[in-house]
This record gives C-alpha cells, sequence and structure tokens, in this order.
C-alpha cells in the first residue's frame, strides 16, 4: 500500500497570501471611503482647491479676510505647499488627472488622498507587525487606524468646532510620519534622513520624528551618537523650514499662529469643562487608556516614544488650536501602537495561570 502524500508545507504560504489580498482589499476601500467623507464634509466650507489650478487652494480664514492672493503660499501655507505643487506638476505635465465619482472637480487631490491612506494602511500593518507577528493580527489592528482617522479628520463637525477641515498634506504627512518612524524604529539612516525630508516639506510637524528619536536613544545608545543625529534632524529641519519661510516672502496674506494670543485662547478652551469630552475623542479615546497604562508596557521604544505627546501638545497650545483635532494626526501611529500593547499586557494579566486556579 502506498503512502499517502500529505500536501502541508504550501498551506501556510497560501493563508499568508490569501490574509495580504484581503487586507489590501479592505484598506483600499476603507481609503476611498474615508477620502469621499473627507472631501463631503467641506463641499459647503469652500475649503477645496478650484478645478482651474489646484494651487489656487482658499481656505475659509482667507475668504473671511477678503485675500484674493493664493494662500498656499502665504504664511503659513507655504509650509505645506508640496502636495498641491506634486498636483499641479501632475495635472500640467500629462493628462487631465479626472476626479473619482461623486467628488467635487478637484483634479488630482482625491487619487492623492485615497493613495495615501492606503499607502498609510499598509505602512502601519508593517509597523505593527514588528510587534504582533501575526499578519492576521496585525491586518485587524488597522482596523483601530480607520476608526481614529474617523474621529480625527470627519466626526469633529458639530457647531461651532466645524474643524473637519481638508487640507492637502494632512493625511501626506502622517503617512510619511509613519515611515520615518518604522526606519527610526529599524535605524536604516540613509532612507530615514531622505523620508525625514520629504516629511518636514509636507509638514513642519515631522521635527517631533526628532523628539520620538532623542526620548527612545538617551540611556540607549551612546550619548555622543544621540547628539549627532538629533542635531543633523533639526539642521534639516531648520535649513528646509527657512527656504519655506522665504517663500511667503512679500505676500500680504498672514495668519497670525504664533503669540501669547493663541495660548491665551487655548486655556480658555480648556477651561471650559463642556468641551473636555469632544478633545477627549481624538484617536476615538484611545489614547486614554494608552496613558494612563502606559507604565504596563513592556517594550521601551514603543513606551519611551509615547512622551512625544507632551512636547507636541504644548507646542500646540503656543502655535495652534488646541480643538483643531486633525493637529494630531501624526501621532496616530504612536498612539495606537501603544495601545495595542497595552491591550495586549492587560490581557495577559487577566488571564489566570495555572496556580490560580
Amino acid at each position: 500500500m502506498k503512502p499517502q502524500r500529505v500536501f502541508t508545507s504550501s498551506s501556510p504560504n497560501v493563508n499568508r497570501v490569501l490574509v495580504h489580498i484581503i487586507f489590501v482589499v479592505v484598506a483600499l476601500a476603507l481609503s476611498d471611503f474615508f477620502a469621499q467623507h473627507r472631501f463631503s464634509a467641506n463641499v459647503a466650507r469652500g475649503e477645496l482647491p478650484t478645478a482651474i489650478s489646484p494651487l489656487d487652494f482658499k481656505a475659509s480664514c482667507a475668504q473671511a479676510a477678503d485675500c484674493d492672493t493664493p494662500v498656499i503660499h502665504a504664511p503659513p501655507f507655504q509650509y505645506g505647499a508640496m502636495i498641491p505643487w506634486i498636483v499641479d506638476v501632475l495635472k500640467y505635465s500629462g493628462g487631465q488627472i479626472a476626479p473619482l465619482y461623486g467628488v467635487p472637480p478637484t483634479p488630482g487631490f482625491h487619487y492623492l488622498e485615497v493613495f495615501s491612506v492606503l499607502i498609510l494602511f499598509i505602512v502601519f500593518r508593517y509597523y505593527v507587525s514588528q510587534f504582533f507577528v501575526r499578519d492576521v493580527t496585525s491586518s485587524v489592528l488597522c482596523i483601530f487606524l480607520f476608526y481614529s482617522l474617523v474621529s480625527l479628520f470627519i466626526l469633529p463637525r458639530i457647531v461651532p468646532l466645524t474643524y473637519a477641515i481638508w487640507f492637502p498634506w494632512d493625511v501626506p504627512s502622517i503617512c510619511l510620519f509613519t515611515i520615518c518612524l518604522v526606519l527610526l524604529h529599524r535605524r536604516i539612516w540613509l532612507f530615514y534622513y531622505l523620508l525625514f525630508a520629504l516629511a518636514v516639506l509636507t509638514k513642519q510637524t515631522a521635527i517631533f520624528l526628532a523628539v520620538v528619536y532623542l526620548f527612545t536613544s538617551m540611556g540607549h545608545v551612546k550619548s555622543r551618537t544621540v547628539a549627532i543625529h538629533f542635531s543633523l534632524q533639526v539642521a534639516i529641519w531648520l535649513v528646509i523650514v527657512y527656504g519655506q519661510y522665504h517663500v511667503g516672502g512679500g505676500n500680504p496674506f498672514t495668519m497670525g499662529l504664533f503669540g501669547l494670543s493663541n495660548l491665551q485662547r487655548n486655556l480658555v478652551f480648556l477651561g471650559r469643562i463642556t468641551n473636555l469630552p469632544f478633545l477627549f475623542s481624538a484617536f476615538g479615546y484611545l489614547w486614554i487608556p494608552a496613558v494612563v497604562f502606559l507604565p504596563v508596557i513592556r517594550d521601551s521604544f514603543v513606551r519611551r516614544s509615547m512622551w512625544v505627546t507632551v512636547p507636541y501638545f504644548l507646542t500646540v497650545m503656543l502655535v495652534g488650536d488646541v480643538s483643531e483635532l486633525r493637529i494630531y494626526g501624526e501621532l496616530a501611529p504612536v498612539v495606537l501602537v501603544a495601545f495595542f500593547h497595552v491591550l495586549k499586557e492587560l490581557s495577559r494579566q487577566a488571564v489566570p495561570t495555572v496556580s490560580d486556579k
């Protein structure tokens, strides 16, 4: 009697490929869903670029100031001019980039938004897989990323807190921040510095990657090495921001983002207890258990990287609006991975051991 052949070697590979395919399909669907609702939330507000030229983007704050200058090149919008510039190049150097169904005439921006969210899902899944090795686990946990994005960019539109404002650099900046976070965790320096420069060109908040490096390296890496890498990142940031500052030189439109008036306004907002539930809804409230149970996280990189939320929030208090939830988008991968570790540690403690029975 001939022995039966058992085909088991290829089964795990088939399952992995199937998981990857399902993940990409679901991620693409969620990316398009997110972009559709994010665009539609801002149609009535006139926040979208015009069909004539993406660089004619004019926010409602500029309309209120009765400024006819394309504000993408005016302070502080020149610091996010790279994404509109890319869309403008694609539009006029190639064929007409048609919008997808149900989207206002914003050539290229919808495609870029969907693509950015899709890449964000893929990169974030890879980052999660560094700590949760099972493909299914890391894929399912990415649903929390979608939940977090919706809470930051789509849900906050209750009057007078209508802060679901669309800016072309918001999601690409989170995507680049997450890629740089992965490279930082892996210490792949060449690609990190290249992507870090692109992240700074997209949004100034990329400087907090240097803060993440500082917090996660102190005590683990030689002080001289830490000082060199941290100083180099700060220097790159200063050079790029200085160049972007001169892009808006001579532009009549300005916004008062700096000064004590911002701090006073933010303190007034925080002083009203009725505003706190809205503010706490950032990341779908997931930051709360991540902060409360931070000491239980065993992974040093994840635990230490969460401390970047402190200088980030203090900076927003001085130069931003704490109630504008979209500002915190770059912290999503940091907060969510910390939340996942909290879930893992608490569930591990909840499972009784043999001696407990």
